[in-house]
């Protein structure tokens, strides 16, 4: 399990859950990795570091919910509802 005790709020559960909410509001269906960082730590309120962003998009991949074209752009892969 992956736990956080000291701050819910970041764990990966709850990281991901803010990104893909970030994936869903974009109108697009490619996103540029910086630029995704910045409005994911717009999205959450707090100064992350690149390491959490970057372990928050592991948790997505491999739950199968973002992919990584050839360019190292990052794919949404259920598209928007």
């Amino acid at each position: 399990m992956i736990y956080n005790f000291d701050n819910p709020d970041f764990s990966l559960y709850s990281l991901g859950a803010v990104l893909i909410r970030v994936l869903r509001e974009s109108a697009v269906n490619v996103h540029d990795s910086s630029v995704l960082y910045y409005d994911f730590k717009n999205a959450v309120g707090q100064d992350l570091s690149f390491s959490v962003y970057l372990y928050t998009l592991d948790w997505l991949f491999i739950l199968g919910l973002v992919s990584i074209d050839d360019k190292g752009d990052i794919l949404d892969v259920l598209g928007k509802s």
